[in-house]
């Protein structure tokens, strides 16, 4: 009974099968010819034998670190260019830590003072398209070719903030000049505005130093700016001096460039960007980088008389 079914629908059973074959090998040829049209490679960048040491006690080369770094700094989203200038940052400043450490060939993931993510985190964010965004930062990592920032054929202390006062703030060294970068003044977070009763500023300077004498905190307090600088270089209250990274510590304010004044019965504080200031401006790379520089022409143009190699 079931060969003369097989024989009688013999032709519907065939076109089934065809079908079938049809639906299941068709989409796969379809993936291939895309892949092949797109000439799809896989990045893998050169280990380099230096490694970070992570909380689970993985050793991670430190090119596959570098994205868990970049991307808990900025987002996935910022064009190449600003990328491929926050990776050989974040390459010349792991390499400065391991010199710092005396040791050039590992560094525990604590001891780097970097915020960082994981492939765990980044595998759930990403979700599908994990590997693609995956082989892209990859290819980022891989076109930087191990370059790191020299200053007189010595790796720099490369130091960055998430957006300037609309020119970068001097530090201590030669190539830590301040520079324009006017762009970052659009920015949106540009300006905060912050208010503290005098108790309250009293409170917060007793917790750093309990000796600081607040009496007539409105005519003790003295802020003074660097020199042709919105940028504050130190503070004194009474006979105390503290130091700018302290003071902004201490009142939580977003950045070192800032006016404090009376303000009813306590101080107003305005402050313009947002971190030290100093070196590379995240906001203005990314604003040169949508003109057209790449990442070399951003970095010779924050760190003053240095060389990419």
């Amino acid at each position: 009974m079931i060969k003369e079914y097989l024989k009688a629908n013999r032709v519907s059973i065939l076109l089934i099968l065809i079908s079938a074959v049809f639906c299941v090998f068709v989409p796969y040829f379809i993936t291939l010819i895309n892949i092949k049209d797109k000439d799809y490679h896989l990045y893998k960048p050169e280990k380099t034998g230096m490694y970070v040491m992570m909380h689970n006690k993985q050793k991670l080369d430190v090119e596959e670190f570098l994205p868990l770094a970049l991307y808990a700094i900025i987002p996935e989203k910022f064009d190449d260019e600003s990328q491929k200038t926050m990776i050989v940052i974040l390459r010349t400043y792991i390499a400065n830590k391991m010199q710092e450490h005396e040791n050039i060939n590992q560094i525990r993931v604590d001891d780097l003072g970097l915020p960082c993510t994981t492939y765990e985190n980044l595998m759930k964010k990403w979700g599908d398209s994990y590997e693609v965004k995956y082989n892209k930062v990859m290819r980022l990592v891989e076109e930087t070719n191990g370059e790191r920032i020299y200053f007189n054929n010595e790796l720099i202390y490369p130091a960055y903030h998430e957006l300037s006062a609309g020119i970068t703030n001097s530090g201590d060294a030669e190539y830590l000049k301040s520079v324009e970068s006017a762009s970052d003044k659009d920015a949106q977070n540009f300006m905060n505005i912050l208010y503290f009763s005098a108790e309250n500023m009293k409170t917060k300077l007793h917790e750093y130093n309990k000796d600081i004498n607040t009496e007539d905190l409105s005519q003790n307090v003295k802020v003074t700016n660097k020199e042709n600088s919105e940028y504050i270089d130190h503070i004194t209250i009474g006979d105390t001096d503290i130091s700018v990274t302290d003071f902004v510590r201490i009142l939580e304010i977003p950045s070192e460039a800032f006016t404090l004044e009376p303000f009813e019965d306590g101080f107003k504080i305005i402050s313009k960007g947002k971190g030290s200031g100093k070196g590379l401006s995240i906001y203005g790379a990314r604003q040169m980088a949508k003109q057209g520089k790449n990442y070399k022409d951003i970095l010779s143009y924050y760190y003053t008389g240095i060389e990419v190699k």
